[in-house]
């Protein structure tokens, strides 16, 4: 069924965290949730810079950019986990904006659902599944219940903010990892959501902008054709020429001739 719900657990634990404890622009195909009990740490994602603090719960979404490392104390210990929570073969998440942060006033019960999801690989086959299922979605829902969620558009908004950006700034040296990275999902997730939006890979949608941008530029200015390549973004007079005729049919030279506009016959 298209909105069937699914919950896996992928593995966890609790955890003193090591002084080296870090990564950098990370993102990982599954959910990760973060409680931590003592100490002090850092989570950058979505442009914010969380220090979380004993009682905070975390979470941040699969194909999520984010880094994380500890403050000055260089102490912290947590619960975590990694999980899959899907809506047919969708991530749930991709359809909801979340905070990444929100402040446990029960941490007993937050404390007893990651408990039993922790234990649950020491529990008969049959049960291990059902336990760490029932615990990763107690987790999910308090997560919810006491936050604000707004729902997205179907058409993913990021894909949105990212086709804006490129028609902003097309003439930037703009690579996939930028764009990923504006986006907040791994460049391969996002290769993917934004050819399923667009129809197009990011970078070769960027080049047709440019060649779009640059075919306005030749038919109505006298630039010459080299300060026109460069202000639409290309560094290499070949290729340019390459992609033009590719995209056009012609080289740019030739499409000067045939479409001059009216204004400048």
């Amino acid at each position: 069924m298209k909105n069937t719900m699914s919950c896996t657990y992928r593995f966890g634990a609790r955890s003193v965290l090591p002084p080296d404890w870090e990564g950098d622009n990370l993102s990982v195909p599954a959910s990760k949730l973060y409680y931590v009990e003592k100490g002090e740490l850092v989570v950058e994602i979505f442009g914010e810079t969380i220090v979380a603090t004993p009682g905070d719960l975390l979470l941040i979404p699969a194909n999520t950019l984010h880094s994380f490392y500890l403050t000055e104390s260089h102490y912290a210990e947590k619960s975590w986990c990694h999980f899959d929570l899907k809506r047919g073969t969708a991530d749930f998440f991709e359809n909801y904006t979340v905070p990444p942060c929100l402040h446990v006033d029960d941490p007993t019960l937050v404390g007893e659902l990651f408990r039993r999801l922790l234990t649950s690989n020491k529990l008969p086959p049959e049960q291990q599944e059902l336990v760490s299922t029932s615990a990763i979605c107690g987790l999910v829902e308090y997560y919810l219940r006491h936050t604000s969620v707004v729902e997205r558009e179907i058409a993913d908004d990021r894909i949105h903010a990212v086709i804006t950006f490129i028609e902003q700034r097309y003439a930037d040296p703009l690579t996939l990892e930028q764009l990923a990275k504006f986006a907040n999902y791994s460049p391969n997730h996002l290769g993917k959501r934004f050819k399923d939006t667009t129809g197009y890979p990011p970078m070769r949608y960027l080049n047709n902008v440019r060649i779009e941008r640059a075919k306005l530029l030749l038919q109505g200015t006298t630039e010459p054709i080299s300060v026109i390549m460069e202000r639409t973004g290309f560094t290499d007079a070949a290729y340019f020429s390459k992609s033009f005729k590719k995209v056009i049919g012609y080289s740019p030279q030739k499409f000067r001739k045939l479409h001059r506009s009216s204004h400048s016959k």
